[in-house]
C-alpha cells in the first residue's frame, strides 16, 4: 500500500466521531497495573447513560449470570476490570458507528446481526478452547469488520464498486477493495482501533481477520465463527464470497463439524437477544436473526432432503459450504477427494477444489470409476465461491434432470 493512499485513509479517519471520554479513561485505567476496581467504577458513573447499557448487557443471556446484576460495584466484582472495559468498548463502537447510510449494495442492519453473530460464535468457540477473556474475544467479533462501516462512510462511492465488483467477478472482497482503494477493510478497521486507543490484541484481531496465518488465539477465533456465521446466514457482513478457513485458525480452535454445529444451535436465542440489546429492541422479536439462520425456502433446493454427495479436496476439519447447502436444505456427505466411492443414493453432486478448473477434473475421474454420476445433477467450484449460486444451480440442474426424467 503506498504512502499516499495511507495517508489520505488516516486523514479521512481523523474525522470520525470520537468515542466517549469514559472509554478511552477506562482503557488508560486498565492500563494501570495499580488500578483499583473502584477507580473503574468511579470512571464508568460519569457516564449514568453507558452505565445503564453496560448493566443490561451484563445482565443479558451474553454472560449467562446466575443472578441479576444490580449495581456497576456487583458487576466489577463478579466480571474484572477487563470485562468492564471490553462491555464498554462494545457498546460504545455500535453505538457510534450504527447509524444508516444510503448504500445499496451494503444492508447496514444486515450487517450488524452478523456482526453479533460472529461475536456470540467467537465466545462460545473460546470457551470450548478453555480461553479465559471469553469477553475480550467477543468485542473482537463484534468490531472485526470495523472497516468495512469506516469504507462505507468515508469511500461511498469506492466501496459500493467493490462490492458490486465481488459479486459479478466472485472476487474476495478485499482483493477488490485493494484494487480499488489500495487498502482493505481489515487495514481500515485496525487504523480506527490504533487511533482510539484499543487494545494491541483487539487491534490485531481486526486487522487480520482475513489473514491466511492469523497471529494469536484472538484473531483465530474471530476467523472460526466468522466463517460459522456465514454459512449459518446470519445477516450479512456485504461479502457473499464463502473460502476454506484458514488453517492456522485452527490451532486456536480446534472443532469438528459436530462441536460446530453444538455451538450454532446453542447460540441461537442468544445472538438474538443481545442483537435487541444492541440495536435498543429490548422488547423485539427475540428470535428475528432466525430468519437468516434457519432453512430458506423451498425453492432453493428441488425439495426438502435432496442426497447431495460433496466432494473436496480442500484440507480442513470443518468444511463450510457443505454446512451452508445444509441450510439450504440438503441432505450432504461429505467425501474426501480420494475418500470412499460416493454412495448410489445420491441424487447430486458438488465438487469443490481449490481450483474450479481442478474440481472438474476430478468430478471426472470420480465418474470414470462410477459411471452412474456422469448422468447426475452436477456442479463444480473453486475457493472460495458464492454459496448462494452454487445452491441456485444445483437447483436448476434438478429441475432440468427431473424433466428428462
Amino acid at each position: 500500500m503506498g504512502a499516499s493512499t495511507l495517508e489520505v485513509l488516516v486523514k479521512r479517519i481523523e474525522q470520525l466521531p470520537s468515542l466517549p471520554t469514559v472509554v478511552h479513561e477506562l482503557v488508560e485505567v486498565c492500563k494501570d497495573p495499580n488500578a483499583t476496581m473502584g477507580m473503574v467504577e468511579e470512571v464508568i458513573r460519569t457516564d449514568q447513560s453507558l452505565a445503564a447499557r453496560m448493566l443490561k448487557l451484563v445482565n443479558s443471556a451474553f454472560f449467562a449470570l446466575t443472578s441479576r446484576v444490580s449495581t456497576l460495584h456487583h458487576a466489577a466484582v463478579i466480571l474484572g476490570m477487563d470485562a468492564l472495559r471490553n462491555t464498554a468498548i462494545a457498546v460504545c463502537t455500535y453505538e457510534t458507528l450504527s447509524g444508516c447510510h444510503d448504500n445499496p449494495q451494503f444492508d447496514r442492519r444486515a450487517f450488524w446481526e452478523h456482526a453479533v453473530a460472529v461475536a456470540i460464535l467467537a465466545k462460545e468457540v473460546a470457551k470450548k478452547a478453555k480461553f479465559r477473556k471469553p469477553d475480550e474475544v467477543f468485542v473482537a467479533g463484534l468490531l472485526h469488520d470495523l472497516g468495512k462501516v469506516v469504507l462505507d462512510k468515508y469511500f461511498p462511492d469506492e466501496f459500493a464498486r467493490a462490492l458490486a465488483m465481488c459479486r459479478a467477478k466472485e472476487l474476495p472482497l478485499i482483493q477488490c477493495e485493494e484494487e480499488l482503494l489500495g487498502f482493505s477493510h481489515c487495514t481500515a478497521g485496525s487504523e480506527v482501533a490504533k487511533q482510539w486507543n484499543f487494545p494491541q490484541q483487539l487491534v490485531d484481531a481486526i486487522g487480520q481477520h482475513h489473514d491466511p496465518a492469523p497471529v494469536g488465539p484472538l484473531s483465530g477465533f474471530v476467523v472460526v465463527a466468522n466463517g460459522l456465521a456465514k454459512a449459518w446466514k446470519f445477516g450479512a457482513s456485504g461479502n457473499p464470497m464463502l473460502g476454506a478457513l484458514a488453517p492456522a485458525a485452527w490451532k486456536s480452535a480446534p472443532l469438528d463439524a459436530r462441536t460446530a454445529r453444538e455451538i450454532v444451535e446453542n447460540s441461537v436465542d442468544e445472538i438474538a437477544q443481545v442483537k435487541a440489546l444492541f440495536s435498543g429492541d429490548d422488547e423485539g422479536d427475540q428470535h428475528e436473526p432466525l430468519a437468516h439462520a434457519v432453512v430458506e425456502q423451498a425453492d432453493v433446493a428441488a425439495r426438502v432432503g435432496t442426497r447431495l454427495a460433496f466432494i473436496t479436496g480442500v484440507q480442513a476439519p470443518l468444511h463450510l459450504l457443505p454446512i451452508f447447502l445444509e441450510r439450504s436444505r440438503f441432505d450432504v456427505l461429505v467425501i474426501g477427494a480420494d475418500g470412499p466411492a460416493v454412495p448410489e443414493e445420491a441424487e447430486c453432486i458438488v465438487v469443490q477444489m481449490p481450483e474450479a478448473e481442478s474440481a472438474q477434473r476430478v468430478l471426472d475421474e470420480v465418474a470414470s470409476k462410477q459411471p452412474f454420476l456422469a448422468s447426475l445433477p452436477h456442479v463444480c467450484v473453486g475457493t472460495p465461491c458464492m454459496p448462494g449460486d452454487v445452491a441456485k444451480a444445483l437447483r436448476v440442474e434438478l429441475e432440468q434432470h427431473a424433466s428428462t426424467v
